[in-house]
């Protein structure tokens, strides 16, 4: 789950807080995985610390292909 940037710190625990119980209650798993998707609740800090290991492990290899993002 993402928040917009400058979310307020007492927000974003609450936020996180909610998504992670409701991650670990195994009906609200099965709805999810019913529709296709993997359940992996993750902490907001490990979270990002796996986003930016995967942006880091692809970079080389997004760079070589002279992909350029656009808005």
């Amino acid at each position: 789950m993402f928040l917009p940037a400058g979310t307020q710190p007492d927000v974003l625990a609450k936020v996180e807080k909610m998504f992670l119980a409701a991650s670990a209650n195994p009906s609200t798993a099965a709805k999810l995985e019913a529709l296709g998707l993997e359940v992996v609740a993750r902490p907001g800090q490990e979270a990002r610390h796996r986003i930016q290991k995967e942006r880091a492990a692809w970079r080389p290899i997004v760079e070589a292909t002279g992909f350029v993002a656009e808005d």
